[in-house]
């Protein structure tokens, strides 16, 4: 049986991002809400430019992730980080195909507009568990034996 944890969840922010496209300060307060937050690659990586190096990086400062109570979130930066963070869930020893996601929400003005002041962070839980391809793989191993 397994005890249910007491630590605080912890946000893993894909990448730090440089700037918003609107040159306005990035607010990453918000993400503090739903945990400590840890960069899984810092803005000065690049993933185009030094794929391999960063994706070992990654990989090592998500080491830890628990996805029942740990939360992703995407924030800016280059898109090629949130590929790879994809690939680290699936190449896990036990792949991971349900996680906590921060969805970026911007608020909406009274005149229908939307802005970045008053954005918050909002959990949405992500399922890519598919029963049916376990299945699949069952009876695959069970004619091949």
């Amino acid at each position: 049986m397994t005890l249910p944890t007491t630590r605080r969840p912890i946000v893993y922010l894909i990448m730090q991002p440089t700037s918003s496209r609107t040159r306005e300060p990035l607010d990453l307060v918000p993400l503090y809400d739903h945990g400590e937050v840890k960069i899984v690659l810092p803005r000065m990586d690049s993933p185009t430019a030094h794929p391999l190096s960063c994706y070992e990086k990654m990989e090592a400062n998500m080491r830890g992730f628990d996805p029942d109570i740990d939360f992703l979130a995407w924030a800016g930066g280059d898109k090629l980080s949130a590929v790879m963070v994809g690939m680290i869930l699936v190449n896990a020893e036990e792949p991971i195909w349900r996680f906590n996601w921060l969805r970026y929400e911007r608020h909406r003005s009274s005149d229908g507009s939307r802005t970045n002041r008053g954005a918050k962070y909002v959990p949405v839980v992500i399922d890519l568990f598919d029963p049916n391809a376990t299945e699949e793989l069952d009876d695959h191993a069970a004619k091949s034996a």
